[in-house]
């Protein structure tokens, strides 16, 4: 398996889509050879490059054992921004700490605002490995300050700093506490979900007051991240604050809840999840007796007191909003992980035509 016999099968018509079989070739193919393989896509249109770099973050996403970086980094110097998008997207997982230089140049001068923000969000798996002293001192120092220059640019979008935000997060509370206190005044649920996730990444009690205030947001991605902070940084008795998210209108904050009080943990979270687990919606069902049965096996069979009949019906709902509000659609991963923006094809959802 190698470049070879991938190009020896590669289809002679454009009309002949590229298989996933011959695809799987390219996985661990090295640099040298990923070099040669750019250097052989200058002589394909720009759409069979676009179909290559797409198709190859499917396969990344669906398979763990093919690896591909070293053709996604080719693919950062693709002419079109919707081909450096999608290699961003298949670097995002990725450990490789000398992607740090690389993210960071294209932060501070790439044209194109939705590359600058894809590399923003490839950035945060970089970051969780600085928090973990996973980084060393000069690249995590690198990195943490080409986010804080993105943030303080007044001449950067929102969706940039969006990202950065989240990103900067992992770093803790000394270098994003003022980024937060500055994009928590701003009303809209994008910013404000960036925010929320934000304070989770960086652990901090300390934003405790502002997680809160938002489990109740008429927005259902605001609420999400309210509970999905809670989780991260709140304690044992915080576990009440989510009788209600347990039962919310949408179903992703439901399970969000579930999954914050897996977190929590104590007697109060083991009540709330013990009444969850006869939601008459499967899924939360399902969760809760699971998350229920990992505390229970952490903390050596906790007690847990029967739920009280007048109060089960409360604590879980039908999962969907009433019929005819404007916001149907669940809180999808796709949007929380901020790659939403992109179609299959690799478009931009709000401009059909692309990035360009």
């Amino acid at each position: 398996m190698g470049l070879i016999e991938f190009l020896d099968n590669f289809p002679e018509s454009e009309d002949q889509p590229l298989s996933y079989a011959a695809l799987s070739q390219l996985s661990g193919i090295s640099r040298p050879e990923a070099t040669e393989l750019s250097l052989t896509w200058e002589e394909w249109t720009e759409a069979r490059r676009l179909e290559l770099i797409e198709r190859l973050t499917g396969l990344r996403e669906d398979h763990n054992d093919l690896e591909f970086e070293v053709v996604f980094k080719e693919g950062l110097r693709l002419d079109d921004p919707r081909g450096r998008v999608l290699s961003l997207l298949g670097l995002s997982e990725s450990h490789d700490r000398t992607l740090v230089a690389t993210f960071a140049l294209i932060l501070r001068n790439d044209p194109d605002r939705r590359v600058r923000e894809s590399a923003a969000r490839a950035s945060a798996g970089l970051a969780s490995l600085a928090a973990q002293g996973r980084l060393t001192e000069r690249d995590s120092s690198l990195l943490c300050a080409t986010l804080h220059e993105t943030l303080d640019n007044e001449d950067e979008t929102i969706e940039v700093k969006r990202r950065a935000l989240e990103t900067i997060g992992f770093f803790g509370r000394i270098d994003a506490e003022r980024h937060i206190d500055h994009l928590s005044s701003f009303v809209d649920p994008a910013t404000l979900r960036s925010t929320l996730i934000a304070v989770a990444r960086t652990s901090d009690p300390h934003w405790l007051p502002l997680a809160t205030l938002h489990l109740d947001h008429f927005d259902a991605g605001v609420r999400y991240e309210a509970v999905a902070a809670l989780g991260e940084i709140g304690v044992e008795e915080d576990a009440q604050r989510l009788e209600t998210p347990l039962d919310d209108q949408d179903l992703a904050v439901q399970e969000a809840a579930v999954t914050a009080l897996g977190l929590l943990g104590g007697p109060d979270a083991a009540v709330l999840l013990s009444r969850a687990m006869k939601s008459p919606e499967p899924a939360i069902a399902a969760a809760a007796t699971e998350t229920l049965n990992m505390l229970t096996a952490e903390d050596g069979m906790l007690e847990v007191a029967p739920p009280d009949d007048d109060l089960a019906g409360v604590v879980y709902g039908p999962g969907m909003r009433p019929a005819g509000d404007p916001s149907d659609d669940e809180y999808s991963s796709a949007e929380r992980e901020g790659w939403s923006h992109l179609f299959e094809n690799g478009a931009n959802s709000q401009d059909n035509n692309g990035l360009g």
